[in-house]
């Protein structure tokens, strides 16, 4: 397994093939009161705002797993 380093950040493309860290996320959302207090969409927003981690203003759409996560989990 590859060690996830701040370049190589999970993405909506690459989180998925790291198994173990997609069975994690599951199991933090299904532990009670987590699943609702997780806004992607803030999230996502939040993160990218910030000027030195995206210079180029472009923010991507939410990572589809994490969302087909919170789905089966409400």
């Amino acid at each position: 397994m590859r060690p996830i380093t701040a370049s190589s950040r999970p993405t909506a493309d690459r989180s998925p093939t790291y198994p173990r860290l997609s069975a994690y996320i599951a199991r933090i959302l299904r532990i009670p009161g987590v699943a609702e207090t997780v806004n992607m969409d803030h999230i996502i927003r939040g993160y990218y705002s910030i000027e030195t981690l995206n210079p180029t203003g472009i923010t991507p759409a939410a990572p589809a797993h994490i969302e087909r996560l919170l789905q089966l989990i409400a």
